[in-house]
């Protein structure tokens, strides 16, 4: 009896450590194919086939290949949707760089229609300068043939310097008044002297310059100083002393308060013509100041000289602010 027992003991003992080997692979196979490692649950399926039953094989295949079929799918699925994302991003860019383009074309319409607002602009206000300009000349020739010589120069002079220096009309307007004592002698165009003469310079006169009123006038020397004259009267209202060397140029401002003088002594000078005072001397170069000039403004003042620059002056704190 005891050896029969053992006999029995003997043959189901593998039998049971067979079966629970074979449901281990099988349940490892299962595992295996839920985390999608497909690969290594077919291994464990094939090592399985040796224990398990057919059924259960073809069970575990069927459920890999569900998983496999499945993963596919999800995977076609994900392209499609990243395809899709794509496709989204790329309409999406092409409609940012469309609006981007419009914006820069309706900036660039925008630049247009104000270059083109400013030019017109610009047009306008030449054209009415120039029309200034040809009333002035036209009132200088009826001066000058009313036998007003000094009223004719004033006139032209004044379109001249602030109203249109590029105008034929002016021009001969000037040239007439000048010298219209050089033409030749003849009874219908007798000589028409100044109507002042103005004296009391000690030395040559290098420069002068009307007001913008035409009622003074301004004279530079070599005796170093700038005069102010009253035409009424032909009499010197202001001496402006203070320069070392000659002066060279005059220029009044457009207001008729300030005088600019510029100097051999290397400086330009600007006068307050209430008080015939200097209220600034703007040095910088280093030779003789030929000319000067204010700007329309009255803030800035240009200069000329012998050192083959050209200077603008900022008035308010009397600094170069350029060097030309």
């Amino acid at each position: 009896m005891k050896q029969l027992t053992f006999l029995l003991l003997a043959i189901l003992l593998p039998l049971a450590a067979q079966s629970q080997g074979c449901d281990a692979l099988i349940r490892d196979a299962r595992n295996l194919a839920r985390k999608l490692q497909f690969d290594e649950a077919v291994k464990k399926v094939e090592a399985a086939k040796c224990c398990a039953a057919q059924a259960d094989i073809d069970k575990l295949y069927a459920e890999i290949f569900a998983g496999l079929k499945k993963q596919t799918r999800e995977a076609e699925e994900a392209k499609k949707t990243a395809e899709t994302s794509e496709k989204k991003a790329l309409i999406e860019k092409g409609k940012a760089e469309t609006s981007e383009r419009n914006a820069i074309s309706s900036e660039k319409k925008a630049i247009v229609e104000k270059l083109r607002a400013d030019s017109i602009s610009e047009t306008a206000r030449r054209q009415a300068l120039r029309a200034y300009a040809n009333d002035l000349a036209y009132k200088s020739q009826i001066a000058l043939e009313r036998g007003d010589r000094t009223t004719a120069f004033r006139l032209a002079e004044f379109a001249h310097r602030y109203v249109d220096d590029d105008n034929l009309n002016v021009t001969r307007a000037l040239c007439d008044a000048l010298y219209y004592n050089d033409r030749p002698a003849d009874p219908t165009h007798p000589p028409l002297p100044w109507a002042s003469n103005l004296q009391g310079h000690t030395s040559h006169v290098l420069s002068v310059a009307f007001s913008p009123d035409g009622q003074r006038l301004a004279t530079g020397s070599w005796d170093y100083t700038a005069k102010i004259w009253d035409l009424i009267t032909g009499k010197a209202v202001l001496t402006l002393e203070g320069h070392t060397s000659y002066v060279e140029s005059v220029a009044f401002s457009l207001d008729g308060k300030r005088l600019a003088t510029g100097s051999w002594d290397k400086t330009a000078k600007i006068w307050d013509l209430t008080t015939g005072k200097a209220v600034l001397t703007l040095e910088g170069h280093t030779s003789n100041v030929e000319s000067v000039v204010f700007s329309l403004d009255g803030k800035r003042l240009a200069t000329g000289s012998w050192d083959h620059t050209a200077k603008i002056w900022d008035l308010t704190t009397g600094k170069a602010a350029l060097t030309l």
